[in-house]
């Protein structure tokens, strides 16, 4: 792993903790879930190559909702992850981000 980015991760605000009473961290076990995930899928992304270069074909997932609704990564992480090139629809339509996420269902359904 990059330690610039570990450290990066590691200075990272972008989830906004909740404050939760009789909370030591400040912290939800959801919040801290979200961020656990997050860097699992950031790691993984990570070994496609491009990292945080400009242009480059793998971005990371800062905010899981936002960075994962439309299937790219989804489909990339799957690549990351079983070694198999999937097919991404390139359009920004919720037609195009539909297509994506089944292709990864389908994708999944047939393997496993």
């Amino acid at each position: 792993y990059d330690i610039r980015y570990m450290a990066d991760m590691a200075d990272d605000n972008s989830v906004s903790p909740r404050k939760r009473s009789g909370s030591g961290t400040g912290r939800s076990g959801e919040d801290v879930q979200r961020r656990t995930f997050t860097r699992w899928v950031n790691a993984h992304l990570m070994k496609l190559g491009g990292g945080r270069k400009a242009g480059a074909e793998t971005e990371l997932v800062n905010v899981l909702h936002e960075d994962l609704r439309d299937g790219k990564n989804i489909l990339r992480l799957l690549r990351a992850l079983t070694g198999v090139e999937l097919k991404t629809e390139k359009g920004n339509m919720r037609l195009h981000h539909i297509t994506n996420i089944n292709r990864a269902l389908a994708f999944l359904k047939e393997q496993y």
